[in-house]
């Protein structure tokens, strides 16, 4: 091969480089926004029950694996264990706070443009304790916005970070123990929602049941944060449980195979945590004083 016919190949498959550099540059980043609202259960027709709409508005904890999508699917999958054929939508963007949604224009207007008869509001777990949340504050907006519209809200309660998850040490109060956050999460959450008159959907108290079950794997992702393809279904039949009237039976099974197994345990924390916020937290005093520890430490 000539010196010449060398620098030509070389010349040529510079210039492929760069042209994928390029188009990669110019590709939009991953879109971790719903640009609209994502619905779920519509396609169920002749489905003789009421039916229910449901907004969820939240963040990544709802957002991966899809839960609006699966609670639609448990809910309709089986008519005799679910009263209601629901028809479910998600709003919400990654990293989210109830707070960054109330500042925005697009999740007030995936309220008040649609036609939900129910609004589940997720927040992130340590926006409990975090003053620029306004946690209190935020969801009395959300709910008084939702019921100008003639929507039904309710609070899901969410779960605390596992145990090494970088974000304690930002707290040290809770000496990274998911137990005690999870207890502060679920107090701030049924005290709020005690005050405004609304529901709470007991998710964090189902997700500490569970972890409490040694037999258990692991529910969370490996960030310590999110969920995985268990907790992602434990989410799900804890928020059908309460859409769906409380019924005591599981739903046929839509699980995959790599659930099935695990139903068992999974559905009986979703069982134990029901009517439980409140109950579920040890000596309330000390988590209130847990939950100042902690706020005044983020300010």
């Amino acid at each position: 091969m000539s010196r010449q016919t060398l620098l030509l190949l070389m010349a040529s498959i510079l210039t492929i480089l760069v042209i994928a550099v390029v188009v990669k540059a110019i590709q939009p980043a991953p879109d971790r926004t719903t640009q609209h609202i994502l619905e779920y259960g519509a396609e169920y027709t002749g489905d003789a029950r009421p039916t229910l709409r449901i907004l969820m508005i939240g963040n990544s904890h709802l957002r991966r694996g899809a839960i609006a999508s699966k609670v639609a699917e448990l809910a309709n999958s089986d008519s005799d264990a679910c009263p209601y054929h629901l028809i479910t939508g998600f709003y919400g963007q990654d990293g989210a706070m109830l707070i960054d949604h109330w500042n925005r224009t697009r999740a007030k207007a995936a309220l008040t443009e649609g036609e939900w008869d129910r609004l589940l509001l997720q927040d992130a777990s340590w926006s409990t304790i975090f003053p620029a949340a306004k946690f209190d504050e935020t969801t009395r907006n959300w709910i008084e916005l939702a019921r100008a519209h003639n929507v039904e809200p309710a609070l899901i309660t969410t779960w605390a970070r596992d145990n090494s998850n970088p974000m304690y040490s930002a707290v040290p109060v809770f000496n990274a123990d998911r137990n005690l956050m999870q207890g502060v999460v679920t107090r701030r959450h049924a005290d709020t929602a005690a005050t405004l008159g609304i529901g709470t959907v007991p998710v964090g108290p189902a997700w500490r049941l569970a972890w409490s079950n040694s037999d258990l794997p692991t529910l969370f992702h490996r960030d310590g944060n999110h969920t995985n393809t268990l907790s992602q279904w434990l989410t799900a039949l804890t928020i059908y449980h309460y859409l769906c009237e409380q019924p005591d039976r599981m739903p046929a099974s839509v699980l995959p195979e790599e659930v099935t197994p695990h139903a068992p345990i999974i559905w009986a924390a979703v069982l134990g945590a029901r009517g439980q916020e409140r109950k579920s937290v040890e000596n309330p005093s000390e988590i209130d004083a847990l939950a100042l520890s902690a706020t005044k430490a983020l300010q």
